[in-house]
């Protein structure tokens, strides 16, 4: 029988506007109410608008065929075709454990479409417009900056690591700089969470792949004048990150973008005592991640 399909309602997707115009506002440091956040409103009402009506389509296609192929159709809406390599097949059951570098908005679409897995699950930001995602919230796991809360996401990784579950997660906690256009990443590798590593200890037949992603970011976007608005590397790539949103929305066309990920084999850690799983895996992780990072850097 096929299944009744999601009708967002226009309060629905007025929602997810207004909760994607929040992030905007916060990222100038503006408030709406302001001379600034109506200048902002302005300009990006019409793609905050179509990107609400994506999210919906996407939320529509996950109920209907998954994470990984709802994931597949998202990416196709920004992008080219991904490049996928893979060391080897990635597990199709059981534990999986995929960290991840993130570069920019559809990493996560990137690292989803790549596996292939039903019973996938996310960890991402507890922000207004992830949190009104209706279909999606049964899919992620919220992280906050809250200490207690972040303990709270841990044991809900944990929970669904021990159910034979695939998770990703982005040990970084941030944004990071996307290796095709930006340096910096190598040095991002190493401030990345030891989180994993619980998560590893606790559920030791986990079986963990390392992504590596680039080719998310348009290096022109960089150089718009908007951006220098920003001192900080991060908040400049964040602003180049809307401003190329606001390129496809409004024109709806795909970007010249080709992504590319790597996949490391499985690594699986239950050769190791307790003690050297203490202290050996996340200098494992961030070896392999290392290692997947020359495919993906700049000349």
């Amino acid at each position: 029988m096929e299944k009744r399909k999601l009708q967002p309602s226009q309060e629905y997707l007025r929602q997810l506007q207004e909760s994607l115009l929040y992030e905007v506002y916060k990222l100038f440091g503006a408030t709406k109410e302001a001379l600034t956040g109506k200048a902002l409103r302005a300009l990006f009402r019409k793609p905050a608008s179509r990107l609400a009506a994506l999210s919906a389509e996407f939320e529509l296609r996950v109920r209907e065929f998954g994470l990984p192929e709802a994931s597949r159709w998202m990416v196709q809406q920004f992008a080219h075709e991904v490049q996928v390599i893979r060391e080897a097949a990635t597990p199709i059951e059981g534990p999986l454990l995929v960290a991840s570098n993130h570069p920019g908005m559809i990493d996560g679409f990137v690292v989803a479409s790549s596996l292939p897995r039903t019973d996938l699950k996310i960890v991402v930001s507890h922000l207004p417009f992830f949190t009104n995602l209706q279909v999606l919230r049964e899919h992620v796991i919220y992280t906050t900056k809250q200490t207690h809360e972040r303990l709270t996401v841990v044991r809900d990784a944990i929970r669904h690591l021990r159910s034979g579950g695939a998770l990703i997660i982005f040990p970084g906690g941030n944004i990071e700089p996307d290796p095709a256009v930006l340096p910096g990443m190598r040095e991002a590798i190493e401030r990345w969470s030891s989180s994993v590593e619980i998560m590893i200890r606790s559920v030791p037949d986990t079986r963990v792949v390392i992504s590596m992603v680039s080719g998310v970011l348009e290096k022109n976007s960089l150089h718009h004048p908007l951006v220098y608005l920003k001192k900080n590397l991060r908040d400049r790539q964040k602003i180049a990150e809307a401003l190329q949103a606001i390129k496809h929305l409004v024109r709806s066309k795909t970007l010249p973008l080709t992504p590319k990920i790597a996949l490391s084999r499985p690594l699986l850690f239950t050769g190791m005592t307790p003690k050297e799983r203490r202290t050996a895996i996340m200098t494992v992780i961030k070896e392999k991640a290392a290692q997947l990072l020359p495919d993906h850097e700049a000349l």
